[in-house]
């Protein structure tokens, strides 16, 4: 009796691997990778085989009800990476598959005849790594000459995008492109998918789903905006699109393009030793700084100033404010009762006539009387974009002001001042005669080792399209602040490196945030300590102890979320994970293991 060991579409324990008996009927087409439906406590799921044996240990077994696609759904060279990223990001491998790897098939699907799929080929490849710290048009020029090269080869390309905006710059200028993102239908996902698996060679683009297509004969891996934080997966297993990416290219032996205009520090670091770097120099705008220490607006004299001149000579302002609504709090002027989230116990962004959480997004209407007092002294206090809009508003009355903070926000030329948030980034912005910052400081308080370079990254940017540029500060002094001024990314990698040297953060030491929720704050304070404990016992027993850290347990900066309170721990370490607390943490069901982390928060 032939014996098909699989992994199926279930969370389980252990190795999730199973052993199921193979039915004669079904035996010729039975082989590793193949989609197979399977009995599993009482219901069918589908399941991966992932191995073929003539034993098995277990002596009664159940078998394979029937196969669900004859071709296989995994080659060697995922299911390579799939037992990589289990290993590394401490995640069961059939979550690693099933969530990331093997879309839902679509079993009315026709297969295509006249597209035969094929082995990955030992090519003639290279394995170059190149870094291009340029603006978009540069870096998509570049781009498009190493696809060109590469489908001439008769290689195939993936694409990695962090905003799906962008595919409208590749589209048109490359042909039967196949697009993959989670956007799609299931239906959708799957004939794009299915179609990469059959072509000899392809060009497939989309976001971090994209990464996992079965693409033949690669070639060459593009990873565009890479410091983007939208590439760290926000779900189990929290993978980082870049790394695995990189990862890939180890394995596959393609090329790899990774392209940015403000790099992350680490991949900058690690870029520095076995990248080709290249660099586009651009001329750089006059940018002063105003030291805002004493200020009472938010608006300085400087600024004012020069909107002034700007209005008279009927040119642009864009005032960058990262702060939506109307106030920063609705609260009660008796009791100092502050209207908050339910479910995140943060306060919310009050707008003209409702309330926001900036963490969930679910919307409250304004009450009309303090919770606590049941006082009717409601007021709006601190600054939001709204509120900014009506200050520019009483001081320049005819100027025509627009916002860009959400989906829908245009800029468009009729306009004398506009007031954007991040958000303006994902638009393709023109050249804006005058752009100032104006709450530069609300990063530098985040209890986050990540926060200066976010800061950087967010107002280089706007910045770089200026003519004229204000930067508004409390600490006129500070490394960003003169970094930013210059636009000099290299001054302000330097400073930051050091800082992470001293501290002994990344690149310089992996970290591991364990993360535990509960809607019982005392149960979930509880399981961390008690993880704690087990943590602190382990590492005394490991022969790397000097190089390890357990940090916490401690309640999480954002401590609420979804009506589940947070308590966090932090793990440390050099190199290698040691293997007692690997093996540890891969047994936990009440954590989030966040390897990486892009925060801490």
């Amino acid at each position: 009796m032939q014996i098909a060991k699989v992994i199926p579409k279930v969370k389980t324990s252990g190795d999730g691997i199973f052993d199921y008996s193979i039915p004669p009927e079904i035996l010729p087409q039975i082989k590793c990778g193949v989609l197979v439906e399977v009995p599993f406590h009482g219901r069918t799921i589908e399941a991966i085989v992932m191995d073929i044996r003539r034993s098995s240990q277990i002596q009664i077994l159940k078998p394979i009800i029937k196969i669900i696609d004859p071709n296989p759904v995994i080659d060697n060279l995922h299911l390579k990476l799939a037992k990589w990223m289990s290993d590394y990001y401490l995640a069961p491998l059939g979550q690693t598959l099933f969530e990331n790897i093997v879309p839902s098939a679509k079993r009315t699907i026709k297969k295509n005849e006249s597209e035969i799929a094929v082995q990955p080929s030992s090519l003639n490849l290279t394995n170059n790594r190149f870094l291009i710290i340029a603006d978009f048009s540069r870096r998509l020029k570049f781009y498009l000459q190493a696809i060109e090269k590469t489908i001439k080869r008769k290689q195939s390309v993936l694409i990695l995008i962090p905003d799906l905006s962008l595919i409208d710059y590749f589209a048109p200028k490359l042909k039967d492109l196949i697009i993959l993102h989670a956007n799609l239908t299931k239906t959708e996902r799957w004939i794009a998918w299915d179609k990469a698996r059959r072509k000899p060679f392809s060009i497939v683009i989309g976001s971090q789903s994209a990464l996992f297509a079965p693409i033949n004969n690669l070639g060459l891996i593009i990873v565009d905006q890479f410091e983007s934080l939208s590439f760290k997966n926000d779900r189990s297993p929290r993978f980082s699109t870049v790394e695995t990416a990189k990862k890939l290219t180890e394995f596959s032996k393609a090329n790899l393009i990774i392209g940015s205009l403000t790099p992350d520090i680490e991949n900058f670091y690690q870029a520095q030793k076995n990248y080709k770097i290249l660099k586009h120099n651009f001329l750089k705008p006059k940018i002063e700084i105003i030291d805002t220490s004493n200020a009472k607006s938010i608006l300085s004299e400087t600024l004012k100033k020069n909107i002034e001149k700007n209005l008279f000579d009927k040119k642009k302002t864009l005032l960058v404010f990262n702060r939506k609504g109307e106030g920063n709090y609705y609260t009660c002027t008796n009791c100092n009762w502050i209207f908050n989230c339910k479910q995140c116990d943060l306060p919310l962004r009050p707008f003209e006539n409702k309330a926001v959480c900036q963490r969930c997004d679910k919307t409250f209407d304004l009450p009309t009387n303090c919770e606590k007092c049941h006082g009717i002294n409601l007021k709006k206090t601190g600054l939001g974009t709204r509120k900014l809009s009506k200050i520019i508003k009483d001081n320049w009355p005819k100027s025509t002001i627009i916002n860009l903070e959400k989906d829908g926000d245009e800029l468009t030329n009729d306009f004398d001042i506009a007031i954007a948030t991040n958000y303006a980034l994902k638009l393709n912005l023109p050249k804006i005669d005058l752009v100032a910052i104006l709450d530069m400081d609300s990063y530098l308080y985040l209890p986050d080792f990540k926060s200066a370079e976010n800061a950087f990254d967010t107002y280089y940017k706007f910045l770089k399209i200026s003519d004229q540029g204000l930067i508004q500060t409390s600490r006129p002094d500070a490394g960003l602040s003169k970094s930013l001024a210059a636009l000099d990314y290299e001054s302000f990698f330097n400073h930051e490196i050091n800082l992470r040297r001293k501290e002994s953060f990344p690149p310089f030491t992996k970290m591991i945030n364990l993360i535990f929720q509960n809607e019982d704050e005392e149960i979930c304070k509880k399981d961390s300590i008690k993880t704690a404990k087990s943590l602190n016992g382990l590492k005394s027993n490991s022969t790397e102890i000097e190089s390890l850290e357990i940090l916490g347990p401690n309640p999480a900066f954002v401590f609420k979320k979804l009506n589940k309170s947070r308590w966090q721990i932090i793990i440390k370490h050099k190199n290698v994970l040691p293997e007692n607390i690997r093996a540890f943490l891969l047994k936990q069901r009440n954590v989030i293991i966040d390897v990486d982390p892009v925060d801490l928060i």
